[in-house]
């Protein structure tokens, strides 16, 4: 078994047709993926009967040490700020320190909220995306 740690994990976004890496970020809450059931039990059955409804990718939040000199964060502001003019979702990659391995999917990004600044922190601020269409985790 193998572990990996999460110093080094990069969340990423896709600009211009390269993925680039979003500076400072502080941690990073992967896609919670749910296929949603609906109960379809009737008078007939003998126990409770489910079926599955349509997949959700959920979403990924995350925390950064927000700069805004940070060309990354200059990209996400300018998204965040389009997100009430109707934005098409952005790719994404959430890439594993230590190896190649990653979590791909297109998404919007629906929050950008700055954090309270505060004389003894750091300027944060944290961020969500919500998923449209599939999750592929490579293996």
């Amino acid at each position: 078994m193998s572990y990996h740690p999460g110093k080094g994990a990069e969340l990423q976004v896709q600009i211009n047709s390269t993925y680039t890496a979003i500076g400072q970020v502080v941690d990073v809450t992967p896609p919670q993926i749910a296929n949603p059931s609906v109960d379809v039990t009737h008078l007939g059955s003998s126990e409770r009967e489910k079926i599955g409804t349509i997949y959700d990718g959920g979403t990924v939040s995350f925390t950064l040490l927000h700069d805004p000199t940070l060309d990354s964060h200059k990209e996400l502001v300018s998204h965040s700020s389009m997100v009430i003019r109707g934005t098409t979702p952005r790719n994404w990659k959430i890439v594993m320190a230590t190896t190649t391995k990653s979590i791909q999917f297109a998404g919007l990004l629906t929050q950008y909220n700055f954090q309270t600044v505060q004389v003894d922190d750091a300027w944060r601020s944290q961020g969500q995306i919500d998923i449209s269409g599939p999750v592929t985790i490579s293996t």
